[in-house]
């Protein structure tokens, strides 16, 4: 499995606002880093986009 850029410690970048929102919505760590990571995208995206 490849690791996303960032996680060379073995800790996901993104490990807090994963567990807080997990707690949050009540859902589990797998579908909570995959929201997390779909919204880095999703403004990655848009910041592309304004800057065009």
């Amino acid at each position: 499995m490849v690791e996303p850029a960032g996680t060379s410690n073995g800790v996901h970048p993104y490990h807090e606002m994963i567990q807080q929102f997990k707690e949050i919505c009540a859902v589990s760590e797998d579908v909570a880093q995959m929201c997390i990571e779909d919204a880095e995208g999703n403004l990655q995206n848009a910041i592309v986009r304004f800057l065009n």
